[in-house]
């Protein structure tokens, strides 16, 4: 998939469950979650994280590591946990951090394997096993994963604003066109 629909379903998801539990929206978990949703495509040189955030650090992890590999498993999500849990400890002010915030970025980066397994190359959950192997009928970049790229920005249009807001918005747009 590509990166905006990983980003649009990490969005809704955090929207989704903020309306379920009655939740207030908090800005750093939202941007975890979203960060977490691009970090497995690490493993992709040119991906748009390696493009963009780790420049050094995913180009290294990609020379070594083979698309929807190692990082696109229970496994990767493992280590990735524990990496960023011990970033989180090791940090001078670990004190002043929520040390569960990396839960955040853990709920993105599961997300993104989540939606990878709905592609024909799917993900091997438990990495070099091929009997927990997912694939799905949503093809990159195809009109199928670009719909869904819409409707993920729609439903979360509406969590976030609400029917009246959303009708008020489109009444606006009916009147322009």
């Amino acid at each position: 998939m590509m990166f905006r629909t990983h980003i649009a379903f990490a969005v809704f998801v955090y929207f989704l469950i903020i309306k379920l539990f009655s939740l207030d929206f908090a800005f750093i978990p939202f941007i975890l979650i979203i960060f977490g949703s691009i970090l497995p495509d690490m493993d992709h040189p040119k991906s748009f994280i390696n493009r963009h955030y780790l420049i050094g650090i995913g180009k290294i992890v990609s020379l070594f590591s083979e698309h929807r590999g190692f990082w696109h498993s229970l496994l990767g999500l493992l280590t990735i946990s524990i990496i960023s849990y011990l970033l989180v400890l090791l940090t001078p002010l670990n004190h002043l951090i929520n040390h569960n915030l990396v839960l955040f970025l853990i709920f993105g980066y599961f997300l993104h394997l989540l939606l990878d397994s709905f592609t024909p190359s799917g993900i091997k959950w438990l990495w070099k096993n091929k009997k927990l192997r997912t694939k799905g009928f949503i093809k990159t970049n195809s009109l199928s994963e670009n719909i869904l790229f819409i409707f993920l920005i729609i439903i979360s249009a509406y969590l976030i604003l609400g029917t009246e807001k959303i009708k008020y918005i489109f009444g606006l747009i009916s009147k322009i066109a």
